[in-house]
């Protein structure tokens, strides 16, 4: 007779315990790493427009130089554009700045975002995946101003309106 070889319930309840130990370890660092990959992805994408936006305001710029009336000019001043609801901007989404800023970054309405120019310079950007996101990339590019580029351990979880309303304009 042929004898049959099998774990024995001692041995499979340690397995099981030992996969419960490595769970209880491994679980809260993959949420963490979850949490920290959203960050991270809408702090470059609010990069990624903050460097759009700067170009096409940088376009402006140029065109402005060659007018000398001030009242004349077509982006002096400080302007504010986005797509967060219920927000009003200075150049909405049929503008010329928003059409050009669309033609430059083709995943612009994949999220809600939000962008403030002060004198051509892009001063800030917020981004999120939707406005109930809690993770908010917020990119300034204000001289010695970090407002918003923290890491992700110094994050504060907010929605994009409440960024959005925390940035001097």
């Amino acid at each position: 007779m042929k004898k049959l070889k099998a774990y024995t319930l001692v041995e499979l309840v340690v397995v099981i315990a030992i996969i419960g130990i490595l769970a209880t370890v491994a679980v809260p660092n993959l949420i963490g790493q979850v949490g920290k990959s959203k960050y991270d992805s809408a702090q470059k994408q609010a990069e990624a427009i903050f460097n759009a936006a700067q170009t096409v305001a940088q376009k402006y710029e140029a065109t402005d130089r060659a007018i000398t009336d001030n009242s004349k000019k077509l982006f002096a001043g400080t302007h504010t554009c986005g797509n967060l609801s219920g927000k009003t901007f200075t150049e909405d989404t049929s503008s010329d700045f928003y059409n050009k800023l669309s033609a430059l970054n083709i995943h612009l309405d994949d999220g809600k975002w939000a962008v403030v120019i002060e004198n051509y310079k892009v001063t800030h950007v917020v981004y999120s995946d939707s406005e109930t996101d809690n993770y908010v990339g917020v990119y300034c590019g204000c001289a010695g101003n970090t407002h918003g580029n923290t890491d992700y351990d110094s994050y504060v979880k907010a929605d994009i309106e409440t960024k959005w309303n925390s940035i001097p304009k």
